[in-house]
């Protein structure tokens, strides 16, 4: 028997097949417990799932570019289980950040992002492309948050988030342009610094700023550089 089909029947013996048919329906009550069902809003337990399945994605895709076998225990399985219901309730939703963004790559051959408003102001902050990634990934980040929020009805929550940012960015401008420095990097910038108590992380706090640059908003729209400019290329 050659090395290969030693290895090959290796594997054979231990490959059960395991039909996905009803993938959804098996997922869900091997959940039911772990993510308290009964006890919460059915969104909010099914962002639970998400996340959980999130996690396990990047992790299966990390392993598979390291070449090394995806190992996921009970201790850390259980680990897992309480930091997702303590991150996604009924009152504070905290997707994780580092795992959302490792599956939400920003690629700027999608013509939707290089022909949007948020893209075009960020460039007028004169900042390199992997800064312009990074903060594009704070708007979708908040925008996917957002969409939560308004499914489990907390439009307040959304409102508030939003008012403040505007706010703050208002106070920034105003401050920039009676000490001479108003610039787009700067608007960007001292804006990111101030504090919004309704914002759970500070990815949210800056993604809203992001999110506020988009075509459409009306009343609270922000603008790094004022619209009226934003054809001059520095």
């Amino acid at each position: 028997m050659t090395k290969f089909e030693k290895v090959y029947n290796s594997i054979k013996n231990k490959y059960e097949f395991k039909s996905i048919r009803n993938i959804d329906h098996d997922i869900d009550n091997q959940c039911t417990e772990h993510f308290r069902k009964a006890g919460i809003n059915r969104i909010v337990y099914y962002d639970r799932i998400k996340e959980l399945l999130q996690h396990i994605t990047v992790q299966v895709m990390e392993s598979i570019h390291k070449k090394k076998p995806y190992i996921f225990s009970y201790s850390e399985f259980m680990s897992l289980i309480e930091d997702i219901c303590s991150r996604m309730t009924e009152q504070v939703m905290q997707p994780q950040y580092s795992e959302f963004k490792k599956l939400h790559k920003i690629d700027f051959n999608d013509l939707r992002i290089a022909s949007s408003r948020e893209y075009k102001q960020l460039v007028a902050c004169k900042l390199p492309d992997s800064l312009i990634k990074i903060h594009l990934g704070y708007g979708e980040y908040y925008k996917n948050l957002r969409y939560k929020y308004m499914e489990t009805n907390k439009l307040g929550k959304i409102d508030n988030i939003e008012e403040t940012t505007y706010e703050n960015y208002e106070t920034v401008k105003f401050r920039l342009q009676k000490d001479g420095n108003d610039e787009p990097y700067q608007r960007l910038e001292e804006t990111k610094k101030l504090e919004n108590s309704y914002a759970d992380n500070e990815q949210i706090r800056y993604g809203s700023g992001i999110y506020l640059t988009k075509e459409g908003i009306e009343d609270i729209q922000i603008s790094w550089k004022d619209d009226q400019n934003e054809s001059d290329e520095a």
